[in-house]
C-alpha cells in the first residue's frame, strides 16, 4: 500500500469533493481521513502476521504503508490494545490451540456412587 495517500488524490479518484468525503468519513464512520488510513492498513498487517509468520514485524509495517517501525507500532497499538509482536505471538497460539486434536468428552457422565 502506497505510503503517501492523500485525501485529495482519493476524493479525486471517487469523484467527490475533499469536503465530501472528509464528512463522510467524519459523520459516517466517526474517524478522520488519517484514522481510516491506519485503521485499513492496520488491518492488512494483522491479515500479514497471521498468514506470513516468517516476515519481519517491521517489513510488514512498511509493506502496509507506515513510514516507520514507530508509526506502525502506534497504529496498531491504538487498533488492537498490543503490539504487532503480541498481535502475532497471540494468533499463533489461537490457531495452534483450533489446530489442536480434541478429546472427545462424553455427553453425559455418571457421578452417583
Amino acid at each position: 500500500m502506497d505510503e503517501d495517500i492523500r485525501l485529495p488524490d482519493v476524493s479525486e479518484e471517487l469523484g467527490i469533493s475533499v469536503h465530501q468525503l472528509s464528512f463522510f468519513l467524519n459523520n459516517h464512520l466517526g474517524m478522520n481521513f488519517n484514522n481510516y488510513i491506519n485503521r485499513f492498513r492496520v488491518e492488512e498487517a494483522k491479515s500479514m502476521l497471521i498468514n506470513d509468520p516468517s516476515r519481519s514485524v517491521v517489513s510488514v509495517g512498511i509493506a502496509v504503508g507506515f513510514n516507520s517501525n514507530s508509526s506502525f507500532y502506534k497504529a496498531f497499538l491504538k487498533e488492537t490494545g498490543m503490539s504487532p509482536k503480541q498481535f502475532r505471538e497471540t494468533q499463533t497460539k489461537v490457531i495452534h490451540f483450533q489446530s489442536s486434536p480434541t478429546t472427545d468428552v462424553p455427553s453425559e457422565t455418571n457421578l452417583s456412587l
